[in-house]
């Protein structure tokens, strides 16, 4: 599936809408260009503190002081308990 979100509001609704539809044991992996807004996504749901593995962007083309450079990491906990593992891709 592919969506277009507008906003940082959108982005965070999105991934909340998302959360609420995980089952035990989903993982969720969250892909798109440089800015598509995977990091802020996973902090929105992500009940730990994201592992993020930004670095400065040295790329003029794209207007963003940070990127991602490996998988981003955050966790989502279940009312059960159970955890569903977040990924963002660079």
């Amino acid at each position: 599936m592919k969506f277009s979100l507008g906003s940082l509001a959108d982005t965070q609704r999105f991934a909340e809408i998302v959360a609420s539809h995980v089952r035990p044991r989903d993982m969720i992996v969250l892909a798109g260009e440089m800015g598509a807004g995977k990091t802020t996504a996973i902090r929105a749901i992500s009940d730990i503190d994201p592992i993020v593995t930004d670095v400065a962007n040295h790329d003029s083309s794209v207007d963003k002081a940070r990127t991602t450079v490996g998988l981003d990491y955050g966790m989502l906990v279940l009312d059960n308990g159970d955890r569903i593992r977040l990924f963002g891709t660079p």
